[in-house]
């Protein structure tokens, strides 16, 4: 399969960095391909060292502009430079199966809510999953169901993303999705 991940460009704590180079190697492991924003630091760097550990493929789809902040990895299979962020957001999009959030900031937050509205929207039928690291995204998913709750967001759009503590779990979740029919 092949999975875009988004995640951070910052570490976070030990835990998520670890988490996310097991979870690289894992992947590297099973044969998935990981298609990624494209930078060797933080936590996108964990998830890379990881696959890359395993000699699996990953590809990295890296802005001109950010090459230099987020270290553009030129250690993987593949490192795609694009003019913009709406170019890497298009590819990562339009090149994988399967999209994967681990934590991240703000970047992260605006990549998934563009898959998962995209989703609702009927412009994609691929499953969206949230590896929660220690409950990382318990705080979203609260105001997400407020939001659902307030009359903003049918239920079955907030039930459709997979929310999972294991990557092996979340990757057997990914393989049986079967995605609600869209809003329009």
């Amino acid at each position: 399969m092949r999975v875009t991940i988004f995640c951070g460009s910052s570490s976070g704590n030990e835990n998520f960095v670890n988490v996310a180079r097991n979870f690289g190697e894992y992947l590297g492991l099973t044969g998935h391909t990981v298609i990624y924003g494209g930078g060797s630091v933080g936590l996108m760097g964990a998830v890379a060292e990881g696959v890359m550990s395993k000699n699996g493929e990953i590809i990295g789809i890296i802005p001109e502009r950010l090459y230099d902040r987020e270290a553009g990895n030129e250690n993987i299979t593949n490192l795609i430079t694009v003019k913009t962020m709406h170019q890497r957001k298009a590819l990562l999009s339009e090149m994988c199966e399967a999209f994967v959030i681990l934590p991240g900031g703000l970047g992260t937050l605006e990549e998934l809510f563009e898959v998962w509205t995209h989703a609702q929207l009927g412009y994609h039928q691929k499953p969206i999953a949230f590896l929660n690291i220690d409950g990382y995204y318990d705080g979203l998913f609260d105001f997400v169901k407020f939001v659902s709750k307030s009359g903003f967001i049918d239920k079955k759009f907030v039930d459709m993303v997979i929310v999972k503590k294991n990557y092996e779990k979340l990757m057997e979740c990914l393989k049986n999705y079967k995605a609600p029919e869209s809003k329009y």
